[in-house]
C-alpha cells in the first residue's frame, strides 16, 4: 500500500521549508511572507498567524534595544497627524 498523495505533498512540501525553518529557529533569518504562507498550508493556519508570530518577535527585541539604549525622546506636544484630520464645523 503506497502513500497517499495529500500526505506525498506534505511531505515535500516540509522538505521544503525544512531549510528555511533552520534559519528562523537559528536566528539568522525571520518569518518572510513566503514563508508564512507555506507554514500556514502545512500547519493548518494562516499565513497571517506566523507574520503576526514573526512581528511580535521583532517588536520584543526592538523594545529591548531601545530599553537598553537609554533613548529619551520628548514627545512633540500639540501635534496631530494629518491622517486623522478634525471635521470641520461648516
Amino acid at each position: 500500500m503506497g502513500w497517499s498523495q495529500p500526505f506525498v505533498s506534505l511531505v515535500e512540501e516540509a522538505d521544503d521549508v525544512e531549510g528555511e525553518v533552520e534559519e528562523v529557529v537559528n536566528g539568522s533569518k525571520g518569518i518572510s511572507p513566503g514563508l508564512a504562507i507555506r507554514l500556514g498550508m502545512l500547519f493548518g493556519t494562516s499565513a497571517e498567524y506566523w507574520t503576526h508570530l514573526q512581528m511580535t518577535h521583532e517588536l520584543l527585541h526592538a523594545r529591548r534595544r531601545f530599553k537598553e539604549s537609554e533613548a529619551i525622546i520628548e514627545p512633540l506636544g500639540n501635534w496631530h497627524s494629518p491622517f486623522f484630520l478634525e471635521e470641520s464645523e461648516d
